[in-house]
């Protein structure tokens, strides 16, 4: 896998195709969360050569969930009102899927599920990822199944929002 950085903007990224395809982060204007995170993509690669992505599909819920589990549990969520939230909309997302136009993609590492995640468009050109769970064990895990969702969406969609929350370590382009 190559990572080409824009010389115009550090947000974009380019697509399988060479099109550019940009990533919003809402915490650092100045490109520092996209820098660690092409790192983090580089070391996972470099750490795991025969990680796997694949597109979420209902015969991988059930791993998706457990995973969830074991990171509620990690994060004590049962203690947490928005977390349990989380959890709640998350499991109900992943059981409806196609109902709710959302498209998601799976991380295996090890043949094991190290991360997943989910969207669904905004507009005719804006992606929204809505959600993402990583193993946190697994460094880099955040910043791939990122990379390889925004690598995978429809290429119509030249913007794929990206929301960062302030907890694992890796989680800079999340």
């Amino acid at each position: 896998m190559e990572i080409i950085m824009n010389d115009r903007n550090a947000n974009l990224f380019f697509n399988n195709n060479g099109e550019e395809v940009a990533v919003i982060t809402l915490n650092d204007e100045e490109g520092n969360e996209v820098e660690a995170a092409v790192m983090a993509v580089f070391q996972l690669e470099e750490q795991y050569p025969d990680y796997e992505y694949k597109p979420l599909t209902p015969d991988l819920v059930p791993e998706c969930l457990k995973l969830e589990e074991e990171w509620c549990r990690a994060n004590n969520c049962e203690e947490q009102l928005a977390l349990g939230a989380e959890r709640k909309s998350m499991t109900y997302a992943l059981n409806h899927m196609e109902a709710l136009g959302l498209t998601g993609g799976v991380l295996h590492v090890n043949g094991k599920i190290a991360a997943f995640t989910y969207g669904a468009p905004i507009n005719h050109e804006t992606w929204d990822t809505c959600v993402e769970k990583a193993d946190t064990g697994i460094e880099g895990s955040y910043a791939m199944i990122n990379y390889e969702y925004a690598n995978h969406i429809d290429e119509q969609y030249i913007y794929c929002l990206l929301y960062t929350s302030p907890s694992p370590r890796d989680r800079s382009l999340s």
